[in-house]
């Protein structure tokens, strides 16, 4: 199922949008439109909010769970503040000072072998299709899937309108391009292959009775408004998913291999040019002190 861009970011702009108008309204004090929350002199902006949570570009945030955060990081600053102003900063100096080193190590490693190995992790055509013949069977289902055409309309006029179209033979496939704007996630009205088990009730009594290029010749109601659907194929248990359906899944895959094997030559290359110039030693008779076990034992 291949949910559209440009859609997930128009509704994490909405999302932030009325976020930041239940915020400018709560908190008075904050006249920049910009800063969604503040503690003392620290404050959280919205390009920081948007740092924070990736996912939102994608739409994959919501409001309740971007408050969530908020509330999060001002119980953050609330804390740590405190614990500035009871000196711990100096308690701790150098438990802190080794901690940030061990975020600069890490943060800075990942940085570097971002750039260095992920980049430029390619996968042909050929390689796709081999690995799908090869492997067949881990495309199997394992249960009844379906693809299906909806369209869902809250006007009883267009229900009835599209109603008549059906009647006259008119499949949906034919007409949901006509009332796009009513289903704006798949403006095209096509599901794509899922599970006919995950189906809430009543849908499945419907689609699970249908044949396989028919319509629904009266809408299912719900809370949102009427559903018509057109069964598009309908696909049981042990049939294997064609390419085109799973090489999203292939490809990721193969990057994920391609980049592990990049990261270990990658590494591989550090380590011999360390050892060469003597920058790289190990030394391993500090672990004798340790406590034997049956898996690792350090000779004498």
């Amino acid at each position: 199922m291949v949910i559209k861009m440009k859609y997930f970011r128009y509704l994490s702009a909405l999302l932030l949008l009325c976020l930041l108008l239940v915020s400018c309204h709560r908190s008075r004090n904050i006249s920049n439109r910009n800063i969604v929350a503040k503690v003392g002199s620290a404050e959280l902006t919205v390009d920081e909010l948007r740092q924070r949570l990736p996912e939102m570009g994608e739409g994959r945030v919501s409001v309740d769970q971007m408050k969530g955060y908020i509330l999060q990081w001002t119980n953050s600053q609330l804390t740590y503040q405190q614990a500035l102003n009871e000196g711990l900063h100096n308690t701790y100096q150098a438990d802190l000072n080794m901690a940030l080193r061990q975020f600069e190590t890490e943060y800075l490693a990942n940085k570097l072998i971002e750039r260095e190995v992920k980049r430029n992790i390619q996968v042909s055509e050929e390689e796709l299709q081999k690995y799908y013949q090869e492997d067949t069977d881990r495309f199997k289902r394992v249960t009844t899937e379906i693809r299906v055409i909806h369209l869902l309309v809250s006007s009883p006029d267009t229900v009835a309108l599209i109603r008549q179209k059906i009647k006259n033979g008119i499949a949906l496939s034919e007409i949901v391009d006509d009332y796009s704007t009513q289903t704006p996630v798949w403006p095209n009205g096509d599901l794509g292959f899922f599970p006919l088990n995950t189906v809430p009730e009543p849908f499945k009594n419907t689609l699970s009775r249908m044949k396989v290029g028919t319509t629904t010749p009266r809408p299912v109601t719900s809370e949102f408004g009427s559903h018509f659907f057109q069964l598009m194929d309908k696909q049981g248990a042990g049939t294997v998913r064609e390419i085109e359906q799973v090489k999203l899944q292939i490809e990721e895959l193969l990057q994920a291999q391609k980049r592990h094997k990049a990261y270990q030559l990658f590494v591989a290359g550090l380590r011999t040019r360390a050892e060469e110039n003597n920058e790289l030693i190990i030394n391993y008779a500090p672990l004798k002190e340790f406590a034997p076990d049956t898996t690792f034992r350090i000779s004498k």
